[in-house]
């Protein structure tokens, strides 16, 4: 009995009960954002669908990009331009967010325009967002031709089921008049850009924007992004659809940091369990030091984790040929230091029960951002076989269990859990 009750769901390393408040201003949030939502494979080849951004709303997604075509006829289609993949017309895309956006979280969902259509045709994206979103398309208001849209967006809470489009204004009155979002290009001294609509975004790949943020004075960066949004996304070069690591953008203020859902890689581990704790709400409340009314610094600190066990980890792939040798491999994701890789001994052949009773010890400077990755391998071909990521900040101190997801898929592994008892002093900032 005493097992059971270690290893039952409220005893979680996260508390999932925790319920956060949704009436900051928009700006004070991290979005769960996609990149070319629309790809299931690499960013050169294969298919475009409708699938890709069900799934992706599935898992709470709350921004998702829509890169947008004329097809033969002048009307409008989603596809990555001048690549191999595939187009989906955007009324079916359209439909299908409509149908699923709210499944999962009723919050609020940004539609990133990537536009490439010519002006005269532009009028027919209007229409079908008209008639597929209706009243439910957040509206710059008043708005003025030529201007930017003026006032703060809605709050999560004050958005609630509704849209809100993303593009860069075209000087077209029937399309401008629908974009809530307005983007704009990048500077990189920001504080160049303070006196900017509150409403516009300010969009760049990983790599400019680290950029951006390496060459911009701390202080100056959270006055932006407290007020004003960034999104950043994948290089070109990541034709793999391959990710970056979130938590240094996350550090920097950027709320809408979008990755290549179709790629289950340590990356989207570390965002999908970071977004977890809200119940795939899709926004998560920046740590206070980063909101407009905020103070102090990013809290250092001193962890023991005690892998304890293991309980029913799912067997090996079918080309092992034997039992799983499980060991826990612990990487410890700081945006102020370099990733901390610890690992515990192997247990031949022993996935159903397993006991390490590993003693970790770390350190970590940015107790609010940093997260823990936990990944079962087997020793015996080096195989990630399931893992999970949690946030430090969100973590509860104690014996505690880990619900493992799938390495491959990233779902939930039924009953497979692992016991881990976390100690973690927080020190006072020099």
């Amino acid at each position: 009995h005493f097992i059971r009750m270690l290893v039952c769901d409220k005893n979680h390393l996260v508390d999932y009960t925790k319920v956060q408040p949704m009436d900051r201003p928009i700006t004070e949030y991290y979005f769960n954002s996609s990149h070319n939502t629309y790809l299931e494979d690499t960013q050169l080849f294969g298919i475009s669908s409708t699938r890709m951004y069900v799934a992706a709303l599935a898992q709470g997604c709350r921004g998702v990009e829509l890169d947008l075509w004329d097809d033969a006829n002048g009307d409008p289609e989603v596809t990555h331009g001048h690549t191999a993949t595939s187009p989906v017309t955007l009324s079916h895309v359209c439909k299908a967010i409509n149908a699923y956006a709210f499944v999962k979280s009723p919050y609020p969902v940004v539609l990133s325009i990537e536009q490439h259509c010519a002006k005269k045709n532009l009028h027919k994206q209007a229409t079908i967002w008209k008639e597929v979103f209706g009243s439910r398309l957040v509206r710059p208001s008043p708005f003025v031709v030529g201007q930017p849209p003026a006032g703060a967006l809605p709050t999560p809470e004050e958005g609630k089921h509704m849209f809100i489009i993303k593009s860069t204004l075209k000087g077209v009155p029937e399309y401008d008049e629908l974009v809530a979002m307005p983007t704009r290009h990048a500077k990189v001294d920001l504080l160049l850009d303070l006196e900017r609509a509150e409403r516009c975004v300010t969009s760049k790949g990983e790599t400019k924007m680290h950029t951006i943020l390496e060459k911009t004075d701390p202080a100056v960066v959270k006055r932006f992004t407290s007020k004003h949004l960034l999104r950043t996304y994948p290089d070109g070069h990541r034709v793999t659809s391959g990710n970056y690591d979130p938590v240094d953008y996350w550090a920097g203020g950027v709320q809408m940091v979008a990755l290549n859902f179709q790629t289950v890689d340590q990356h989207l581990v570390v965002n999908s369990g970071f977004f977890d704790v809200q119940k795939k709400s899709g926004y998560i409340l920046k740590p206070p030091y980063l909101r407009r009314d905020g103070a102090g610094c990013p809290s250092p600190a001193r962890v023991g984790l005690q892998v304890v066990a293991g309980f029913q980890l799912p067997g090996p792939g079918p080309d092992a040929g034997r039992c799983l040798s499980p060991k826990v491999r612990v990487t410890v994701i700081d945006p102020m230091i370099k990733p901390l890789v610890l690992e515990t001994h192997e247990v031949r052949d022993n996935g159903f029960n397993p006991v390490w009773n590993c003693a970790l010890q770390f350190s970590v400077n940015n107790r609010e951002l940093a997260q823990i990755l936990f990944e079962v391998v087997n020793a015996s071909t080096g195989e990630r076989v399931c893992h999970h990521s949690v946030p430090l900040a969100s973590a509860r101190q104690g014996y505690r269990v880990v619900t493992l997801k799938d390495a491959k898929t990233d779902v939930a592994v039924k009953h497979a859990v692992l016991l881990v008892n976390l100690a973690c002093d927080v020190e006072t900032a020099a």
